[in-house]
């Protein structure tokens, strides 16, 4: 998740934390020092202090998305379940009103379902990933050709299974991420990391189990497309630039078809590499 974007979501949350100890602390009584049970108010407190800690760690750590949204919105509404549930044993509530006991006891069951319908569109991803890593397993089995940052095949691999396929027609797409350097040298190496890791991500959820996705170079990502005809190596380049785009990502895309002709895998790259750095000189140019 973007930097942005985990700032809006952490002070959401802390906003609707804010807010109901405010109207609460100004609606309640406070109970006596000997009323409370403290038993009772430790468990709470631990529920509510581990909801806000998998909160943190899902804003951290998930890119943008449906089931990030989800598991969002059901952290915040358990975590206001459980705020309630600490307050409750420090406050006398009844003069409160009917909302509190309405999110009392609905915002816990509600964020557990919300919670639930995220975990099952995670698991679907993650199934996912799981396919595209066994067929690039297929690919290439040896562990010292897989980019440690984003578990993807690296260069090596790809000049390998090109090498295998010289004699057939594939299609090669190349992606340079625009704003890596910049992102590293503001925000840290950290965080671009993380940026390569949500695009490796992306690129292998996206492509057909068939192709084969590997981070040529810091910011350039190839995605080699067997038996793929030109205009479909197109659209599925341009449908790759444009999810990327969705989460944040600006990218420049460059296609080589081979159409079965004796090449080297070196040349080919050097090629599309070519076509790539023309493009990025002809936009410093404009």
């Amino acid at each position: 998740m973007q930097l942005k974007q985990r700032y809006s979501a952490m002070s959401l949350y802390g906003f609707a934390i804010v807010i109901l100890i405010i109207l609460t602390a100004a609606q309640a009584q406070w109970k006596t020092a000997d009323a409370v049970d403290w038993f009772d108010f430790g468990s709470e407190l631990s529920l509510l202090l581990l909801s806000a800690g998998w909160y943190l760690i899902v804003t951290l750590a998930r890119p943008k998305g449906k089931a990030t949204q989800l598991l969002l919105t059901g952290l915040l509404a358990f975590s206001c379940g459980c705020l309630l549930d600490v307050l409750d044993e420090l406050f006398i509530t009844e003069p409160v009103g009917l909302w509190y006991a309405l999110v009392e006891k609905g915002a816990t069951p509600l964020g557990l379902m919300s919670l639930t319908w995220g975990l099952a569109i995670w698991r679907k991803e993650q199934q996912m990933v799981n396919h595209q890593l066994q067929t690039r397993e297929q690919f290439l089995r040896d562990h010292q050709l897989i980019d440690m940052t984003t578990a993807l095949n690296d260069a090596r691999a790809l000049e390998r299974q090109l090498a295998e396929r010289m004699g057939s027609q594939f299609s090669l797409l190349m992606f340079d991420l625009i704003d890596l350097q910049h992102l590293n040298d503001n925000q840290g190496w950290s965080e671009g990391d993380r940026r390569l890791t949500l695009v490796a991500q992306l690129l292998a959820e996206q492509v057909r189990s068939c192709d084969m996705v590997c981070r040529y170079a810091g910011d350039q990502f190839v995605v080699l497309m067997p038996y793929c005809q030109p205009k479909l190596a197109t659209s599925w380049g341009e449908h790759l630039q444009q999810q990327l785009a969705q989460l944040g990502v600006a990218t420049r895309f460059e296609q080589l078809n081979h159409q079965g002709r004796r090449h080297s895998p070196q040349i080919l790259l050097q090629q599309l590499n070519q076509q790539l750095q023309q493009q990025k000189l002809s936009e410093q140019a404009a």
